[in-house]
C-alpha cells in the first residue's frame, strides 16, 4: 500500500511540474511587457521498431534498449514489435510494462496477437499522462496487425499520437492505411503518426498516408535515408515513418545508426504554437483535481 502511495505522490507532482513548465513558457512576457500572442510546445518523438528487445546480434537487450532511451530523452515513444510475456527470444518479459517503469513513463499497448497469457504488438510510452487511448485490430487475413492510439496532456494541451506497424501484403497495408486514416479523421487537434509501414515512400498505402500528414523525414536532410538493416548489414530501404499534421513545425530530425534492432531509431523534434489563454484555461482545470 506503501509503494502504491508513493507512485500516486510521484506522478501527481510530475504532472504539477508539467503544468508549471509549460505555464512559464505561455505566460512570459514579451520585451514590452505584455503577454505573447502565441507560445510553443517543444516535443521530441523516437520510433522504433524492436524486434522484440533481441538486437542485431541476436541477444535480447532491453537494458540496451532503456539505455537508449534514456539518452535520446523523448516525449513520446513509439515502438513495434514489442513482446508482452509472448515467447523465448524475449525471455517471456513483459517488455511494454518492463519499459515504462524503467523509464518511468506512462505506457499504452494494442494487441495484434494473442497466445495464452502472451500478447504482442504496439506499445506508446509517455512521458505525460495519457487521457485517452484506444486500439484497434486491422484488416487482412495474413498476420493480424493493429495501432494504438493515446492522448496525452502536456501542459493542458492535448497531443494525439499513433503507432502501428503495417503488413507485408501490399494489397493489405492499403486497407489498413485507409482504416487508420478513417480512424485519424475523427481525432481532433494535432496528430502524431508513426510506425513501421513495410512500404516505401511510393507504396500505395505509404502514399494514402503521407497525402493527409506530412512526411517529416522527407522534409528533412535526412531525405530517403533507409530504416532497415539487411542481412549483409547494409542499410536498406525506409520503411519507418514519423508523420505529422499540419500544425506541427520540424525543428529537428535523425535516423539513428545503432544496432539495437534490424531496424534504426527515428528521432524527430517537433514544435506546436497555442494560445496562452487556452493554458491558462486548461490548467485552472486541472488545479481544481490535483
Amino acid at each position: 500500500m506503501a509503494e502504491k502511495w508513493k507512485y500516486i505522490i510521484k506522478v501527481h507532482m510530475l504532472i504539477v511540474i508539467m503544468i508549471l513548465t509549460v505555464s512559464s513558457v505561455a505566460l512570459a512576457e514579451t520585451e514590452t511587457g505584455s503577454l505573447p500572442s502565441m507560445a510553443e510546445l517543444r516535443l521530441k518523438v523516437l520510433t522504433l521498431n524492436i524486434h522484440g528487445g533481441v538486437n542485431w546480434y541476436g541477444e535480447f537487450d532491453l537494458e540496451g534498449l532503456a539505455r537508449f532511451i534514456e539518452s535520446v530523452n523523448p516525449d513520446l515513444v513509439s515502438l513495434q514489435e514489442v513482446d508482452r510475456v509472448w515467447s523465448g527470444r524475449s525471455r517471456f518479459q513483459d517488455i511494454g510494462a518492463e519499459l515504462a517503469n524503467r523509464l518511468t513513463m506512462f505506457y499504452a499497448f494494442s494487441s495484434s496477437l494473442e497466445r495464452n497469457q502472451g500478447m504482442y504488438g504496439n506499445l506508446i510510452l509517455s512521458r505525460y499522462p495519457i487521457v485517452q487511448s484506444w486500439s484497434e485490430k486491422l484488416p487482412g487475413t495474413l498476420e493480424t496487425r493493429s495501432y494504438v492510439f493515446c492522448q496525452v496532456l502536456i501542459g493542458g494541451i492535448r497531443v494525439n499520437i499513433l503507432n502501428t506497424h503495417l503488413g507485408l501484403s501490399e494489397s493489405e497495408r492499403l486497407l489498413q492505411a485507409e482504416e487508420v486514416i478513417r480512424f485519424a479523421n475523427q481525432i481532433n487537434g494535432p496528430l502524431v503518426v508513426t510506425g513501421d509501414f513495410n512500404g516505401t515512400k511510393d507504396d500505395p498505402a505509404v502514399a494514402s498516408l503521407t497525402r493527409i500528414f506530412r512526411d517529416l523525414q522527407q522534409d528533412s536532410a535526412w531525405g530517403e535515408h533507409g530504416t532497415f538493416r539487411l542481412k549483409d548489414g547494409n542499410i536498406g530501404g525506409r520503411i519507418d515513418y514519423i508523420l505529422a499534421s499540419p500544425e506541427f513545425s520540424l525543428y529537428h530530425f535523425e535516423v539513428v545508426d545503432n544496432l539495437l534492432s534490424d531496424h534504426l531509431p527515428l528521432v524527430a523534434e517537433l514544435g506546436l504554437w497555442i494560445e496562452p489563454f487556452e493554458v491558462i484555461r486548461m490548467n485552472g482545470e486541472n488545479s481544481g483535481v490535483f
